[in-house]
């Protein structure tokens, strides 16, 4: 090992910078475990939020298909529905007619039974 004399901060920056060796002795004199800790920490939580994003995606596929499936269902109670309500209105304009047509008989009956007591 050479001796090297340090006079200023760009002495002891170029050392360093020849002597990778010792960068890492001053990180580690100079650098809390948990600052030296951070890059792996910042690694695992990389993966994390990865693993994470990777899943919502997953389930926003998922609740994107169900909801196309609901979609598609809904769709087509609703064609069922207005089918039934045609057939309903049908159903009832024959009610009404016939029943038009009973109050006219009822009525008619009605008038002769009064003629005939008079």
């Amino acid at each position: 090992m050479t001796t090297t004399a340090v006079n200023d901060i760009s002495d002891l920056s170029r050392i360093l910078q020849e002597n990778p060796e010792w960068r890492e002795h001053f990180r580690a004199l100079l650098l809390t475990p948990e600052i030296l800790g951070l890059p792996a920490a910042l690694a695992a939580l990389t993966t994390e939020l990865r693993e994470f994003i990777a899943e919502q995606r997953e389930i926003n596929a998922r609740a994107d298909a169900r909801m196309d499936a609901l979609t598609t269902e809904l769709r087509e109670f609703i064609a069922e529905q207005r089918r039934w309500n045609e057939e309903q209105r049908e159903i009832n304009a024959r009610a009404e007619a016939r029943m038009d047509a009973l109050t006219a008989e009822v009525r008619q009956f009605i008038a002769e039974q009064r003629r005939w007591n008079e």
